[in-house]
């Protein structure tokens, strides 16, 4: 009796073994070659894709030309460069001073000058002016050059001396003959050496204030 029922149980197990196992084979993924292709399809895919976007993305990007520089900045650059250190200008005009308002005609006045750059790369100017009615005046500035293109404005400052022909040496003995003086103006260069310059100064005294409109020429080297 007992024999039977172990003959039984076995026969119960063997035969639910059997039939889970082929289902458990069948759950199992095979490797196919099936598979294989459609990993290799998904690839390509996503291969595709990148580059597609890598394109569109390369499509996007604007990238404008460099604007063409004008001729004048090219040729301020390359060409042209104010490298002398020393001019004459020789200049004239007029002067209105407060001591000659009273004139029919305002005085004419010439002037001398001579530019010269230290050895502390500061820029000086020495000159001597003469009026129509006989007075004079010796000076000396400090000049500032905004640019060395062709185009140098510029503004000066310094001190001067009136000279009066009855006065003789004593002109430069007596206080209200000195004064203070300044100026702004520009140089356009016509060739290399050659500038035309214009300029309007101004000088206070002691007794009288003058002002001045001259235009004239420079010669550098």
């Amino acid at each position: 009796m007992r024999t039977r029922g172990i003959l039984l149980f076995l026969t119960f197990v063997l035969v639910c073994s059997f039939s889970i196992a082929p289902k458990a084979w069948a759950a199992k993924p095979k490797p196919t070659v099936e598979t294989e292709e459609n990993k290799s399809d998904l690839d390509e895919s996503a291969r595709e894709t990148t580059e597609l976007e890598a394109a569109r993305a390369a499509d996007t990007v604007d990238i404008a030309p460099a604007p063409p520089a004008s001729a004048r900045t090219v040729k301020y650059q390359n060409d042209f460069f104010y490298a002398y250190r020393k001019s004459l200008s020789a200049l004239a005009g007029v002067a209105s001073s407060s001591e000659t308002r009273n004139e029919t005609n305002t005085p004419a006045m010439g002037t001398i000058l001579f530019s010269f750059v230290a050895p502390n790369l500061k820029t000086y100017e020495a000159g001597a002016d003469l009026l129509s009615n006989g007075v004079g005046a010796l000076h000396i500035s400090q000049r500032w050059v905004l640019a060395r293109t062709e185009f140098r404005p510029y503004f000066k400052a310094g001190l001067g001396v009136v000279t009066i022909p009855e006065d003789r040496l004593a002109t430069f003995i007596r206080y209200e003959n000195f004064r203070l003086q300044g100026g702004t103006g520009f140089e356009y260069s016509v060739t290399k050496p050659m500038s035309l310059r214009f300029e309007l100064n101004a000088a206070l005294s002691a007794k009288a204030f003058q002002a001045g409109i001259v235009a004239g020429g420079t010669w550098a080297w």
